[in-house]
C-alpha cells in the first residue's frame, strides 16, 4: 500500500470515528433529555390526576392529595439532582431544577391556600376574586419558568443535533388550565 492510500485510509478511519463519536454524543444527549422529560411527566401525571379528582373530595382529602403531589415533586427533585451529563448541557438541568422548585413552592403553598379558599364555608363577596387572583399570579409566574426550561431544552437539543417533539401529555396539561 503506498503512502497516499495509507493517508486516505487514515483520513477515512478518522472521519468514521468522528461520525461515530458524534452519534454516540447525540444518543447520550437524547437519553439525558428523555430522563428529564420522564421526571417531568411523572409529576404532570400526578398533577393531572389531582386536578381531575379534587372536585369529588372534601377539604381534608384535597389537602392529602395535594401532599401526595408534593411528595412526587420532591421525588422528582431528588431524581433530577442525580442526573449527570458529560459536557455542556446549556443550563438545561438548572432550568429544570428551577422549574421543579417552582412546582414545589406552588404545590406546598399556593395550592394549600387555594384549597383552603375553595373549601371555605362562609364565602365573602370577594371570594372568587381572591381565588382568581391567586391562580393568575402563579400561572403568570409559571410562564417564566416554562419558557426558561423550553429555551434551555431547545438550546441543548440544537447543540447536540436532535429534535424534541411536543410532550405527549400537552393536551392533558392544556385541559387543566
Amino acid at each position: 500500500m503506498n503512502l497516499i492510500n495509507k493517508k486516505i485510509l487514515l483520513v477515512a478511519a478518522l472521519g468514521f470515528a468522528f461520525v461515530l463519536s458524534g452519534c454516540q454524543d447525540a444518543r447520550k444527549a437524547v437519553a439525558y433529555n428523555d430522563q428529564v422529560v420522564a421526571i417531568q411527566n411523572d409529576i404532570i401525571v400526578k398533577f393531572i390526576s389531582f386536578t381531575k379528582e379534587i372536585e369529588n373530595m372534601d377539604s381534608a382529602d384535597a389537602q392529602a392529595a395535594r401532599r401526595q403531589v408534593l411528595v412526587q415533586v420532591e421525588a422528582g427533585i431528588k431524581q433530577a439532582q442525580q442526573l449527570k451529563f458529560e459536557g455542556d448541557d446549556k443550563q438545561f438541568k438548572m432550568a429544570f431544577m428551577d422549574l421543579l422548585q417552582f412546582y414545589k413552592k406552588v404545590v406546598a403553598k399556593d395550592y394549600e391556600e387555594l384549597i383552603a379558599l375553595a373549601y371555605t364555608q362562609n364565602k365573602p363577596p370577594d371570594h372568587a376574586d381572591k381565588i382568581n387572583a391567586l391562580v393568575a399570579r402563579f400561572s403568570k409566574e409559571e410562564e417564566k419558568y416554562d419558557l426558561k426550561f423550553a429555551n434551555a431544552q431547545k438550546q441543548f437539543a440544537q447543540t447536540h443535533n436532535f429534535i424534541t417533539g411536543e410532550n405527549k401529555l400537552q393536551k392533558e396539561i392544556d385541559k387543566t388550565k
